[in-house]
Order: C-alpha cells, then structure tokens, then sequence
C-alpha cells in the first residue's frame, strides 16, 4: 500500500469537512475514494464522446461539468471490427441451432449459347 499526503490550506480542509458532514462520510480516505470514482466515471464519459453534465429535472435543463482536466480527455474511436470471409461468418450465426430450417432450391443447369 502507497501512503500519500497532501498539503491543503486550511479553507480547503474546511471545505473537506463540511462535505463529508453533508454526504455523512465518515473518514477522508472515503472521500478520496467517492471523489476518485466520479472522476474516473466523468473521464470514462467524455472518452465514449459522451458530455458530463447536471441536470435540472424541474426545468429540463442541463449544465455541462466544466474541469481543466476533462478537457484533456478525448473521445477514442471505436474499435474496428476484424474483417471476416463468408466461411467465419457463417459459422459465427447465430442460426444453428435456432431450429431455423433454411432449404437450398436445386435448379438444374441450363445450357448457354454463347
């Protein structure tokens, strides 16, 4: 385990307290913890290109989550699928077994004039 410690200004560890009062959590390792998981929850969301964001259910309207830091978060493209021939491809459907009973029609070759 990693001991890490911080140097805040009194105002801030003020602010700490009050939050963990208001949201009834008991130690400040909790609150690392809560605040670590709505941070990478709100990176996780602009990665998949989606916005952050507060919203107001009496009036409807939303209020984007404005930090320096999720502004370095770029939405990543999504993975491209790997290129598959007709043979994996049908042995990856979904039909065998579905109980599906597909029939092949037997036409007779006919001839061509060339």
């Amino acid at each position: 385990m990693i001991r890490i410690q911080l140097d805040l200004p009194e105002d801030q560890v003020q602010e700490l307290d009050e939050l963990m009062k208001e949201t009834k959590i008991v130690t400040r390792k909790d609150l690392i913890n809560n605040a670590l998981t709505l941070f990478q929850w709100a990176a996780k969301s602009k990665r998949a290109g989606r916005i952050v964001a507060s919203l107001d259910e009496a009036t409807g309207t939303a209020r984007e989550l404005v930090m320096p830091a999720l502004e370095n978060v770029f939405a990543q493209p999504p993975a491209k699928q790997p290129k598959t021939n007709l043979a994996q491809f049908l042995l990856n459907s979904p039909l065998p077994g579905s109980g599906l009973e597909v029939k092949r029609q037997q036409d007779t070759p006919q001839p061509i004039e060339l």
